[in-house]
């Protein structure tokens, strides 16, 4: 008997009985009967992956398209900027010089003294120092945060003033604080204290920026030629009193970091533009 269990003679070892007929009427074992809804674990992690695929796809969360930057880019009043790409962003590799509008209107620059600091439109103004107005090419022009709200644009046509988000994107790409602020400035042009490697080539120059104050006591409401950077967003702080606030990005000669801020919308600032995702 127990010889025929270990036999290694082929043959199926269950015989059907010929005489055993079904019962028609037995009802089957709902426990026994495959469940159609039933799917192995290794296959079910499977299908999981695949469905949260086809689900990132829908949502807009697809692969990030490789994007182009253009060399140069001209504004309104046919000054060009060179083109740096930083990430997926494509940034003006210098500072917005501007006396128009995308649509050719002039941009104000006749506010002086309390009409520049109670203004609620568009300025501009040119930053001197000693007397001597600094070069255009070099350090742009510094405009009021209303210019960069003003629905007729300051930058070309396809092109926009960066949100905050788009600053902090950009701050994130190189590495956040303090690695990235060498990597945006420019190795000259600051006076002292920590200067840049430029290694991505956003050319970041000490430009300083436009007071609030100007009276015969106090003619010259410039700042911080040589020593700080400061471009406007397009973005409003929600916390300010009246929304009277704007954040704003800074770079200067005692930190590395790109620094967050939010000043009076007043302020003469610079402004950077980044070209619109297409």
């Amino acid at each position: 008997m127990i010889s025929n269990l270990h036999s290694n003679t082929s043959g199926p070892l269950f015989t059907p009985d010929p005489l055993f007929t079904p019962d028609p009427h037995l009802t089957p074992d709902p426990l026994l009967t495959p469940n159609p809804l039933f799917i192995p674990k290794g296959r079910k992690r499977y299908y999981l992956t695949v469905i949260g695929f086809l689900l990132s796809l829908s949502m807009g969360c697809s692969p990030e398209k490789t994007v182009v930057c253009p060399t140069t880019v001209a504004d309104a009043g046919n000054n060009t900027y060179d083109v740096v790409k930083i990430g997926a962003q494509c940034w003006m590799a210098s500072n917005v010089r501007t006396a128009v509008y995308a649509n050719g209107d002039t941009i104000p620059d006749t506010l002086t003294g309390t009409t520049w600091a109670q203004a609620t439109t568009g300025g501009r103004d040119r930053y001197f120092e000693m007397g001597q107005p600094l070069n255009d090419t070099l350090f742009g022009l510094h405009y009021n945060w209303y210019a960069v709200d003003d629905p007729r644009g300051l930058c070309p046509t396809g092109w926009h003033v960066p949100t905050d988000e788009e600053w902090s994107r950009l701050d994130r790409e190189l590495g956040g604080s303090p690695l990235s602020g060498p990597a945006l400035k420019d190795s000259v042009g600051w006076f002292r204290g920590l200067k840049g490697l430029n290694s991505v080539g956003f050319a970041a120059r000490p430009a300083g920026y436009r007071g609030l104050i100007q009276s015969f006591f106090n003619p010259n409401p410039f700042l911080d030629y040589g020593f700080t950077a400061a471009w406007w967003s397009s973005t409003t702080d929600p916390q300010s009193e009246g929304g009277a606030d704007a954040w704003y990005r800074k770079l200067d000669v005692y930190r590395d970091g790109l620094v967050r801020l939010s000043p009076d919308k007043n302020l003469g600032l610079s402004v950077r533009c980044v070209k619109d995702n297409e």
